[in-house]
């Protein structure tokens, strides 16, 4: 007893501690370039920057005079090493450790410099400097290293979407192979020492150069954009921005840099351009800025990484009038030479700022945005989700306890969302439409404590964690792990098609692994309650399979989840959004991969439960909990949100059910052997192959061929492709570097 006590103490002790490490979330920063001859001076730029509660600035030199404006403002500052540098800083160790002697420690940490870009967009470079880039990074990180800074300073260096043969659909994402001599090395470099993927990402100049293909709306981040869904994972991107991200994320997780993060070093819109530039002007620059402000704050992620922090700097701060090209290159800034705003623009994103031309404006004049009483619930319900999530609504006070959860009904939590949305984005026609679900209103919908937005007010917005989706949304899964205590855990992703006509069409949807593997554990149990399968006869009783060969229960014992319960419930739509989440997105095109993970695991289980002290009748739970704790290492950044009192990272997820386990009493060997068998996958797959090593863990040959045989799912670059009839599998996903 005593024994078990403190194990229990020792693991609550690990959930508190866990609980309260919140995300940091994502940051927004500022580009302070200075190619113009009419800028104020460092000291003026550092107090427009702290006035304006601009936290990150990206230089692009190590300037010392703009060094010294920012010391002691609490600034953190991204420096560079311009292309010209790289070649004496690649060549001799001397000339970097001289540089950091005479640029860096005397303003640091005074100036609170947190990366080092070692060149930028060299790909885009008329000289050819690639080559050097990756040693002078070298150099770099062996200077910081000398003085006891590597881990506080990242040195990275900064690419242009150029470096992507394909960026549609995101899922075919791949590097041009023509750079694969530095990037392969440089991606090796970021792995080993924890540093970012830089990338500068302008959607506006995709829009600029395809009018006919590119919407405007999709390239503003704009709620009126209509969706683009990629044919490869069924995932729904509503903007252009995301997509590139996407299109990054499946390219490094191609060449197995699955853990990269990326970092977004330049982003924005012109506000002026030449008259063949009609789409940059003040009202879009404001428009572009603001919605991706919002987007990242809120920390939605991406289709493909919901969830996952990005850090993205606005380009620029001022106009700079030397930049050469057309006009609207000399007119990225959020301010004039003279300091004030070009247009109004709130870095915070706490603030309602009107991003509607006055041409284009309905004002509120007391009229509210409410759901429509003849919308269908399950239309509504897309609706709410949408607002929640991706339409950045703070959708807090419809949580339980608050001021707007009563009612607790669908059109008036629908309601409240559709308001705030139809009031923050300039309270015009088009924002309370919904798609015909939200209706304009006259009368004040606000009641009791209850108070619904009006154009004007001030409608705060968490800048630092997800808002929580309401409890009646279709993401918050409802869930126990005893039948008293529930619990929400609120992971939202829009990313799919929620509404699908019918559950028949939600399965058909669904991958064949995930589904096949559900379906399998439905059967089972539904078999067991019909009186048509004694569960004695499927377990996993090694007597019986070494004595009476009785095979089949190595595999069988799998399938059995328990009787229908509430905790039966919560395995089960484990299998439903964790595996199949996994199916879709990290191991989108790879089926075969994702049925090896699972045999693997099974394989796993199977061997530790050998051990008598970890023997169990079945092992479908561990092999459930394997796909949590393995979704959860490929998901990190995702927020978990438990019953709207707790949110923390999805990286924290299996421990958090370790722990409510010990509090309900529930037995911990399952989640234990779950845990094991998911970090043995992945430690063998990724972070073994990540510190240098080989990847001993490969899909075998005779996978591949049953996965061809069965004319089921894709898979790229397979050594088996499937027969004509049991159609094309996705082949070049991507290039391979160095081969």
């Amino acid at each position: 007893m005593a024994g078990r006590f403190l194990s229990s103490l020792l693991l609550l002790l690990l959930f508190l501690y866990l609980i309260t490490d919140f995300c940091n979330g994502s940051k927004i920063g500022v580009c302070y370039g200075r190619n113009a001859d009419d800028l104020p001076t460092p000291d003026k730029v550092s107090q427009l920057v702290q006035l304006h509660s601009i936290k990150y600035v990206r230089i692009y030199d190590s300037n010392i005079e703009v060094m010294k404006a920012f010391a002691n403002t609490g600034v953190e500052l991204m420096i560079g090493v311009t292309n010209s540098d790289l070649l004496p800083f690649s060549q001799y160790q001397s000339n970097v450790d001289s540089w950091m002697k005479n640029n860096i420690l005397p303003y640091y940490p005074a100036t609170k410099i947190t990366y080092i870009t070692v060149g930028a967009e060299v790909t885009e470079s008329p000289a050819n400097v690639s080559s050097l880039v990756v040693p002078a990074m070298h150099n770099v990180q062996v200077a910081l290293r000398k003085v006891g800074l590597q881990k506080k300073i990242k040195v990275s260096s900064t690419h242009s979407l150029g470096v992507l043969s394909r960026s549609f659909p995101p899922s075919a994402g791949a590097f041009n192979s023509r750079h694969a001599f530095f990037l392969k090395p440089m991606l090796e470099f970021l792995a080993e020492n924890n540093s970012p993927f830089m990338v500068d990402i302008y959607p506006y100049y995709a829009y600029r150069d395809s009018t006919t293909n590119v919407s405007l709306d999709y390239a503003l981040l704009s709620s009126a954009s209509s969706e683009v869904i990629d044919p490869n994972t069924g995932l729904v991107y509503t903007n252009m921005f995301d997509a590139q991200i996407d299109a990054l994320y499946f390219a490094l997780m191609a060449l197995n840099f699955r853990t990269l993060k990326i970092m977004v070093t330049e982003s924005g819109w012109p506000s002026k351009g030449s008259p063949k530039e009609t789409s940059a002007n003040p009202d879009n620059a404001q428009k572009y800025n603001t919605n991706l402000i919002r987007h990242v704050l809120n920390n939605t992620g991406t289709p493909a990484k919901a969830g996952e922090e990005i850090d993205v700097y606005i380009f620029s701060l001022f106009n700079e009038n030397r930049k050469p090209g057309l006009e609207s290159e000399r007119n990225w800034g959020l301010f004039y030479p003279d300091m004030t705003s070009v247009y109004n623009l709130d870095m915070t994103g706490r603030e309602i700022v009107d991003t509607t031309s006055s041409a284009n404006v309905t004002s509120s004049n007391g009229t509210w945005c409410i759901a429509s009483p003849s919308a269908s619930e399950l239309d509504l319900q897309s609706a709410l989700d949408w607002a929640c999530g991706t339409g950045n609504v703070d959708c807090s006070a419809i949580q339980p306890s608050q001021a707007c959860y009563q009612p607790d009904t669908l059109q008036s939590h629908a309601s409240y969302a559709f308001n705030s949305y139809y009031q923050q984005n300039g309270a015009s026609d088009t924002a309370c439409s919904f798609g015909g679900k939200g209706v304009k209103t006259t009368k004040n919908p606000s009641y009791d404590n209850c108070l619904y937005a009006t154009t004007g007010s001030k409608v705060s917005a968490n800048s630092s964690a997800r808002p929580a989706t309401s409890t009646s949304t279709s993401s918050a899964i409802s869930s126990s792990h005893s039948s008293q205590n529930f619990w929400n855990f609120g992971f939202h992703s829009s990313s799919r098609r929620d509404n699908m006509s019918s559950p028949a069409d939600y399965y058909k949807s669904l991958p064949p692994v995930s589904k096949a593997y559900g379906t399998l554990c439905l059967l089972t149990t539904t078999a067991y309650h019909l009186g048509l399968l004694n569960p004695v006869s499927i377990a996993l009783i090694y007597e019986a399979v070494l004595s009476r060969f009785q095979v089949w229960r190595l595999i069988t014992n799998f399938f059995f989840l328990g009787k229908f319960s509430i905790n039966f419930g919560i395995r089960l739509l484990m299998i439903a959004r964790y595996g199949v989440q996994l199916e879709q997105v990290p191991f989108a095109g790879r089926t075969a991969d994702f049925l090896w993970m699972i045999i693997f695991g099974a394989f796993s289980l199977l061997v530790l439960s050998a051990i008598p002290l970890l023997w169990s009748p079945f092992l479908g739970v561990s092999l459930v909990f394997m796909l949590l704790y393995v979704w959860s290492r490929e998901f990190p950044n995702a927020q978990i949100n438990l019953y709207g009192l707790v949110t923390l990272k999805a990286f924290y997820l299996p421990w958090a059910m370790l722990a409510l386990d010990v509090i309900f009493g529930s037995p911990l060997t399952p989640d234990l052997l779950g845990i094991i068998a998911g970090h043995i996958y992945y430690f063998m797959t990724v972070l073994h192959p990540l510190a240098g090593g080989r990847n001993i863990l490969k899909t075998p040959l005779w996978v591949h061929k049953l996965v061809a045989r069965w004319g089921v799912g894709v898979q790229a670059n397979a050594p088996v492709q499937p027969a004509r009839s049991a159609g094309a599998a996705f082949r070049g996903r991507s290039y391979r570097l160095n081969e």
